[in-house]
């Protein structure tokens, strides 16, 4: 974040139209900062998560599903 921060810094002046009084910059500088910092760095959230969980029960339920029936078939059968 703070090689962004600096690398922004030099890039800003030339980015920005209009007057380059410092404190303008500076504010517009602030909100790229705050808008830098709400960007998730992960990439797997909550959602995607519990998505993949999903996936995974249901191939092993499934599987536990069939040996299941397997078994019930196997015990009426014999």
């Amino acid at each position: 974040m703070d090689r962004a921060s600096a690398d922004v810094g030099r890039r800003l002046p030339g980015l920005v139209p209009g007057p380059s009084h410092p404190y303008d910059r500076l504010g517009k500088m602030r909100l790229l900062d705050a808008r830098l910092e709400s960007v998730r760095e992960w990439p797997f959230d909550a959602p995607s998560l519990v998505r993949f969980a999903l996936y995974v029960a249901l191939g092993l339920g499934s599987w536990l599903g069939a040996a299941a029936v397997e078994r019930l078939l196997d015990f009426i059968l014999n």
